[in-house]
């Protein structure tokens, strides 16, 4: 819809709302749509905008652009790309069934941006009192709600001021996620106010960051992707995630809940046709608590097809209704519906954390042979203890597939961290790794 491509541009774009008229991954095969990139075009000549396929708004080295008070929804790729941009402001906005980025700050090397202009000041961006919605492709892997995009290049020094404040996050693939190569970081990040259910993958991760705060902040029920327990396919599913050589990250009035009962049910014999929304499994007893949870398919024919629905209403003890249609008929489909948080909170590679009235209720696991270790606290190759005041870890109800409440190489330098905090309800309170 939009090009921009000049420093101090001060563009503003205030209300309304752009639909991408795209596939997303909750509009898969709604009439009327034209499909993104992963699907056959129906209209082939049509090209919305001058940037990436399916954006809003793309900004390439442009600087004081803000973004107030629009709804942007239907695509199979990103709503808002700044690539290379600084003195960015997205303020009450909404996204809804996004596939890959909702906002996305691309900092990259400047001989592979596609930029003509100079280079402006990168950084002092900010996204505030925004929701976020559907925004995850289930099927591929990928959706952001905030995040630097494509690693954020290597070799490039430091990056200063981002902050997000205010916003909320529904059924993403993950919410916030800063990822840096060698030799590039960001310092100086705010994270505070946040709120988020169901994030499939993981809520906030940070890679390669310094001097981050990260409070007043509430996820509920991450790791909601059941694809998570299948054979072959074990990411990492967390609440929160530090990587990457950080330093100085204080979490202040953080809460990581895994609320679910149930945790990881997965069978053998499930088959759903294209464009049905009702799936069979000869191997399940589905009830009435089932409904909400997240189910994947990974079929057999086509082989390899991965599928994502919720259950919205149980049709027989061995059917339910799925909330959107298949794209491809399978049958011989290993599944798994319901959701666990793995891991509560990663820490590895890193030092300088400080943990003030952090309470995690998480750490479980769906005991299949070689899903990783679940644990409420992982701590990995830290360079320095972990201070905690008014930290609690506690374990969720139902199966906890083994999980323990800290799991750490068994070096003397993280007894004071695992001391400092106060754990109940884990059959184990620690564990080497």
């Amino acid at each position: 819809m939009f090009l921009i491509e000049l420093v101090g541009a001060h563009f503003a774009l205030e209300g309304g709302m752009i639909d991408l008229n795209g596939e997303g991954p909750m509009e898969i095969g709604k009439p009327g749509r034209i499909p993104n990139r992963y699907g056959a075009q129906t209209a082939a000549d049509i090209r919305a905008i001058a940037g990436p396929a399916n954006a809003a708004i793309y900004a390439l080295r442009a600087s004081f652009v803000t973004i107030s008070d629009v709804t942007i929804a239907n695509t199979g790729e990103t709503a808002l790309l700044f690539r290379n941009c600084g003195h960015v402001h997205v303020q009450r906005c909404q996204f809804r069934n996004i596939a890959n980025f909702g906002v996305e700050f691309s900092l990259v090397e400047a001989a592979i941006d596609g930029g003509t202009e100079p280079m402006p000041e990168r950084g002092a961006c900010r996204v505030s009192d925004c929701d976020f919605t559907d925004i995850d492709d289930y099927g591929l892997g990928t959706g952001n709600g905030v995040a630097v995009g494509g690693g954020g290049g290597g070799g490039q020094g430091a990056f200063a001021g981002f902050e997000i404040t205010n916003c909320t996050f529904t059924r993403c693939q993950r919410d916030i996620h800063f990822e840096f190569l060698a030799g590039t970081l960001l310092t100086d990040l705010a994270i505070t106010r946040i709120r988020s259910r169901d994030a499939r993958q993981g809520s906030f991760g940070l890679v390669g960051v310094r001097d981050v705060t990260i409070s007043d902040y509430v996820a509920m029920d991450p790791g909601s992707a059941p694809t998570a327990a299948l054979p072959e396919h074990y990411p990492s599913v967390y609440g929160g995630a530090l990587s990457g050589d950080f330093d100085r990250i204080r979490l202040k009035n953080v809460a990581i809940i895994d609320g679910r009962s149930r945790g990881i049910r997965i069978g053998r014999l499930g088959a759903i046709n294209r464009g049905s929304r009702t799936f069979v499994a000869s191997d399940a007893r589905f009830d009435t608590g089932d409904i909400g949870a997240f189910l994947g398919i990974r079929g057999a024919n086509p082989k390899g097809t991965w599928y994502v629905g919720r259950i919205v209403e149980i049709l027989a003890p061995d059917r339910v209704l799925l909330d959107l249609p298949a794209a491809a008929g399978t049958t011989g489909a290993t599944y798994s519906y319901g959701g666990a948080t793995r891991e509560g909170l990663i820490l590895t590679h890193g030092g300088g954390v400080t943990l003030d009235h952090v309470r995690i209720v998480a750490g479980r696991g769906s005991g299949l042979p070689g899903e990783p270790p679940a644990a409420g606290l992982r701590l990995e190759a830290l360079r320095t203890p972990v201070t905690a005041a008014g930290t609690t870890i506690a374990a969720p109800h139902g199966p906890d597939g083994g999980a323990t409440a800290v799991r750490a190489p068994d070096r003397p330098s993280y007894a004071h961290a695992i001391s400092g905090i106060v754990i109940s309800g884990f059959p184990r309170a620690t564990s080497a790794r």
